[in-house]
């Protein structure tokens, strides 16, 4: 529970933790609750016109709790002073609020663009698992209908990252309580052509990575969900049998006319550098560089998203695994480079922030992945119009710590929704999706 006390306007000054209760689009802060940094802010406060302040007591700095509650509980300061001068804060002139208040509209239409792109990843991307649902149906029916739709869905993606400045990659909003077969493979198709280019591959090396990467797991389909789909350890002739579907992918994509870099991949995507994957036990110099880079995004995805969602591990917790305890089975290069191009809190991580404040990572760039976009938990903020951050523009701000679901509280847990299950999509910033 918060300890608050209201303060009178013309008792605010630097040290105070300050909660607004107003519309987050009427004052020109970044958020409704913070700690008043500056005499700008508190210039910028007292000229709201406020009655009242409410502050809360234990994220104040002590010694301005304590001499503003003196100032609050004050007589009242004579006429011809204003309550800014009597506080010793010179008072913040129309003009410059004007300017605050400016400010932040222009800084709330780039975040409603970049909104907007995330809107068009998502649709995109629940586009793609529509069009993926349809190519394994029909795969063998229709099988040149099938290849055509599922490079449609390769070609889409790539268009948002060649001959782009910058790439961002989005946590997508994923069906409660289940995960579908194409999540995956959308997952590692968006984070293996990412991967891609960032490592400096061509646009056919891309093409045929992300073709890749939807049919790794094609064998899959003629297995039972038994087997497939199996929480906890598997025996030997389970582990055997399960391992065969990618004999069983690479027969599909020979009868599909695969190009060979396309089939080649699928049947490295379980080797490992240090010669410990199937089915051929390769080492590093033996993997093709889409083996490399599949296999690696294979492996990421399956960490956050197992069959049981329970036991997926947070994509900041993946990443964390993959460098301490896994990084001699993938390429040092693909792995220094995936660290680099998710940022140490990748999307879908719950973070502290330096404020002591609570989010989500929503999105990161290409350009600067320290620097995410965050659904923020602010108090009073509702889903329907939340709160988001991009911390490229909020230089006050950083990333404290990577948070478990269970740390939040009820109403937190329920604001940002936290996902059990992972999915991701890439877009253009420039363009919407």
């Amino acid at each position: 529970m918060y300890q608050t006390t209201y303060i009178h306007p013309k008792a605010l000054r630097i040290g105070l933790f300050v909660r607004l209760d107003m519309d987050w689009t009427s004052h020109p802060f970044s958020f409704n609750n913070f700690l008043l940094r500056d005499v700008d802010q508190v210039r910028q406060l007292q000229a709201l016109g406020l009655e009242r302040v409410l502050c809360d007591v234990k994220r104040s700095e002590p010694q301005a709790l304590k001499t503003a509650s003196v100032a609050s509980a004050a007589p009242a300061a004579p006429a011809a002073a204003s309550s800014a001068q009597a506080a010793g804060v010179p008072t913040a002139a129309p003009a410059e609020l004007v300017d605050a208040l400016k400010s932040k509209a222009q800084r709330l239409a780039r975040l409603k663009t970049q909104m907007a792109q995330l809107d068009a990843a998502e649709k995109s991307f629940h586009a793609a698992v529509r069009e993926m649902s349809l190519v394994t149906k029909n795969l063998f029916a229709q099988p040149i209908e099938s290849l055509r739709r599922a490079r449609e869905v390769v070609d889409a993606l790539l268009r948002s990252m060649v001959n782009v400045e910058d790439v961002q990659l989005h946590l997508m909003n994923s069906r409660p309580n289940s995960r579908d077969v194409h999540d995956h493979e959308l997952n590692t198709a968006s984070l293996a052509m990412l991967l891609g280019r960032r490592l400096g591959l061509t646009e056919d090396a891309l093409r045929d990575l992300g073709m890749a990467c939807l049919m790794h797991d094609i064998g899959k389909r003629e297995m039972p969900d038994s087997l497939t789909r199996k929480i906890g350890v598997l025996s030997t002739v389970e582990r055997d049998a399960l391992q065969q579907h990618v004999p069983k992918s690479m027969l599909v994509g020979r009868e599909m006319v695969l190009d060979r870099p396309v089939l080649d991949a699928i049947a490295q995507h379980h080797e490992m550098a240090d010669g410990s994957g199937y089915p051929r036990q390769l080492k590093l110099e033996g993997i093709s560089r889409g083996g490399q880079i599949l296999a690696l995004a294979n492996a990421f995805d399956n960490l956050c998203n197992p069959h049981h969602a329970m036991m997926g591990l947070t994509p900041h917790e993946a990443l964390k695994m993959l460098f301490a305890r896994e990084r001699r089975r993938f390429a040092p290069d693909a792995l220094a480079g995936f660290i680099k191009m998710m940022g140490i809190y990748p999307p879908g991580t719950l973070v502290e922030l330096s404020d002591g404040s609570q989010g989500l990572v929503l999105s990161v760039g290409a350009q600067d992945a320290l620097r995410p976009v965050i659904l923020l938990r602010e108090l009073g903020a509702s889903r329907s119009e939340p709160v988001i951050v991009n911390l490229l523009e909020e230089k006050a701000l950083s990333i404290r710590r990577g948070m478990q679901r269970s740390e939040l509280s009820i109403e937190a847990a329920t604001y940002l929704n936290p996902r059990r299950h992972v999915s991701y999509y890439a877009s253009d910033v420039t363009g919407a999706g």
